[in-house]
């Protein structure tokens, strides 16, 4: 019968195998679609939770007992292991967590109160009792992850009972996909570091040519280990290694930790001045604050990082003008407070705004106090300042749609830059430095004698950056990039000109010394502080560096403004606005600018003036006239508008050119002067708007040029027949204005 069912028991049994298995088939799909990615679960491990991690410490048998300080003889464990255990920087028991080491070295307590509250990530650590010497005859592969994997099949030949339950709290690497805090053990260490006895520069090297593998000058993220049975257990490269030179202590091996372990967490790409990385941007920060960032500046996560990981949440998210107003924001690393705000005119990039007030240990700098006495009576490296600090995000805005390639994205390395309230300002491009033989002045380094010159808002920069420019004298500036590694010509602002003296100010590590406060302002946002268009430094997008144009992208106007109210028992008050485009300051304007098709009418006041010159900061890597910066260039893009308010005044200077591209428009309304000097130029496109008052005033240099095109409309009802170049004249009014009338 055609039509009648069938039962189950009736069915041949290939039938319902083949069944099951397409049900089973269809369920994993569903299971793997539904597991999308989501960056709190971590990458390698999930960030909250019970972890417990193992230390390996390893040397070579042909070392010649190296000199190595805090670790004498290979044979022995490093000096700074006391009683089998690396407390000053990890806790080796659960129970440890209640008698708190307020230390910045001790990462468990760190990690422990940056976490979720609610679900803490609480580490410890064991160090494995003795150190494994290598026999290097035995390294299969000429690389770290061949030393990392002899390392660990010698441990099992020594030590072939060896417990790795304690080891293992979940299935390893989530991906981003799950929970692993929650999951089962899956016979898998979670997370094995191995710390070496060697130093990339000893004169002679355990193996020939170890000195140029990849992760000599410090460690690598990963073990590179081929998986292999060792009591029950699967080892894996989950973990990483260090070498001596990078972990010469407690401190040295806890801020590695801290690096690696953010390339784990989240894929965690180099950024705020870690490993060099440009990424595809001209600048580099000397460093910041966070986790692959070397924290030159304070000790916690940044706020991107903090809620990237799912330990906070943004306190105020915040993208358009409905939302102005007045906001408070706590301590952030107490509190987590923070507000992200969508950079106007841009896509995916956000300022975020943190309140550090020091309140908790970890909220410091790491370098504060050192090199005090170098030379005699310096005040050495000082302490960070009490504030606000804000840094513009473009690396990635949404937590579900982070993947483990992150850490290799060029699109992201190097995605932070960050605002230093003192503002941005040109500098003469140094020729003299000072390097000495004591190590305590700079650490050898080469210290260079800057000179701050005038403000540059938009084309400027300042001690958080590295400043590029032609140390060798070749005639182009080295720029070398990779997500891993940058190298390239430039320095950090180290030492600054004040009156007739030079001081080492330090401020590159983001701190105010002594010396400094005589002469510099606070590196953080205080009350009285306004940032908008028109003060220094303005929020800004970030431009991306196209190095085969040898070309910066413009930095665009904006209409946001913040304004810092007041200060009450740490708690910042402050203001915002979306939409304020005025220009109530004099403003300069240098390097490549713009103001952007965002149909937003940006105001000069009254009396007001805008000075467009060239930049004092080198901007292309190709030298030109003998110099490496090039001329500004400020556009203003299909409807853009620029209006000046009465008896406001615009000066183009220093070959400079000013384009009105189509649909744009340039107004002068009453009693405004136009000048123009210098071999400058200005261009007034097709389908561009010119409004000039009969009371605005037109001033021109000997060498500089004023076109309108054909087709280019003034005063809303006209337009240009045919194209008008007037060279080197002061046009008076009335006579600009019949030369139009003949041409419309």
């Amino acid at each position: 019968m055609r039509n009648a069912r069938i039962s189950i028991a009736e069915k041949p049994l290939y039938v319902l195998m083949k069944r099951f298995f397409v049900y089973i088939l269809f369920c994993t799909s569903f299971i793997s679609l539904a597991q999308k990615p989501y960056a709190p679960n971590g990458e390698i491990f999930t960030p909250k939770g019970d972890l417990r991690i193992l230390i390996v410490f390893a040397g070579f048998e042909n070392d010649s007992n190296q000199y190595f300080n805090n670790w004498p003889s290979k044979n022995d464990l490093p000096n700074y292991i006391i009683d089998g255990k690396l407390e000053d920087g990890f806790y080796n028991s659960f129970d440890q967590f209640s008698n708190v080491n307020k230390s910045i070295d001790n990462l468990s307590q760190v990690y422990y109160e940056m976490s979720d509250k609610k679900s803490p990530f609480r580490i410890v650590a064991d160090v494995y009792p003795k150190t494994i010497i290598l026999d290097i005859e035995k390294v299969q592969r000429k690389s770290w992850g061949g030393c990392n994997e002899l390392v660990l099949k010698t441990m099992k030949e020594q030590d072939p009972g060896f417990d790795w339950s304690p080891y293992d709290r979940g299935q390893n690497n989530p991906n981003f996909k799950f929970d692993n805090s929650v999951s089962q053990p899956d016979k898998k260490p979670d997370f094995v570091i191995i710390i070496y006895r060697y130093k990339h520069d000893w004169k002679l090297h355990p193996i020939q040519g170890m000195n140029r593998w990849q992760g000599t000058n410090g460690g690598s993220s990963t073990l590179g280990v081929r998986p292999f049975e060792y009591n029950g257990y699967t080892i894996t490269s989950d973990g990483f290694h260090l070498n001596s030179n990078s972990a010469t202590g407690v401190p040295d091996i806890m801020g590695m930790f801290k690096h690696e372990l953010g390339h784990e967490l989240f894929s965690g790409p180099h950024y705020m001045g870690a490993n060099g990385v440009y990424g595809e941007y001209f600048y580099a920060l000397t460093g910041g604050w966070g986790s692959t960032v070397y924290a030159t500046m304070n000790n916690t996560f940044n706020a991107w990082e903090s809620w990237l990981l799912g330990w906070n949440d943004i306190t105020y998210d915040l993208n358009s003008a409905k939302q102005n107003g007045t906001y408070e924001l706590r301590d952030f690393a107490t509190t987590g407070d923070v507000i992200r705000l969508k950079v106007p005119g841009t896509t995916d990039q956000y300022l975020w705004i943190e309140n550090h007030q020091k309140v908790a240990y970890y909220d410091e700098n790491s370098w504060k106090g050192k090199l005090k006495d170098h030379p005699k009576g310096s005040p050495g490296i000082g302490e960070m300042d009490k504030g606000l600090y804000m840094y513009v995000e473009n690396m990635l805005n949404d937590r579900n749609k982070i993947n483990t390639s992150f850490v290799y994205d060029m699109d992201k390395v190097n995605g932070i830059y960050l605002l230093n309230a003192q503002g941005n300002y040109d500098y003469d491009i140094p020729t003299d430095f000072i390097q000495t033989d004591d190590y305590g002045i700079y650490w050898n380094n080469k210290v260079y004698y800057f000179n701050r010159t005038i403000q540059n808002p938009f084309g400027g920069t300042n001690p958080f950056y590295k400043f590029k420019f032609d140390i060798n004298g070749n005639g182009r500036i080295d720029h070398r990039s990779n997500f891993n590694h940058g190298k390239g010509e430039d320095a950090p602002i180290v030492m600054e000109m004040a009156g007739d003296s030079a001081y080492l100010f330090y401020q590159n590590h983001a701190t105010r010394n002594s010396d400094a406060k005589k002469y510099r302002r606070s590196l953080a946002f205080v009350v009285g502080d306004t940032i908008s268009i028109s003060n220094n430094p303005p929020v800004t997008n970030y431009p991306k560096f196209h190095q085969q144009k040898d070309s910066i992208e413009p930095v665009f106007f904006n209409p946001l403004r913040i304004r810092i109210l007041s200060e009450k028992s740490g708690v910042m008050k402050l203001s915002l606005k979306l939409d304020h485009p005025l220009i109530d300051n004099n403003l300069r304007i240098a390097g490549n600018v713009g103001i952007q098709n965002d149909g937003v009418e940006y105001r000069v006041a009254k009396k007001k003036k805008i000075t467009i010159d060239k930049s004092g900061i080198p901007n292309c890597l190709k030298r030109s006239k003998e110099e490496f910066i090039r001329p500004t260039y400020f556009i203003l893009y299909d409807s853009a508008a620029l209006v000046l308010n009465n008896k406001a005044t615009v000066s183009v200077y220093d070959n400079s050119r000013v384009d009105v591209l189509p649909g744009a428009k340039l107004s002068l309304i009453k009693k405004n002067i136009f000048s123009i000097q210098d071999s400058s130029i200005v261009v007034f496109e097709e389908g561009s708007h010119f409004f000039y008052h009969k009371r605005a005033k037109i001033k021109m240099g000997a060498e500089a040029i004023l076109i309108m095109k054909r087709g280019t409309i003034l005063n809303d009802s006209h337009t240009l027949t045919r194209k008008i170049v007037i060279s080197g004249k002061k046009i008076r009014s009335k006579r600009f204005k019949r030369l139009l009338k003949e041409n419309t």
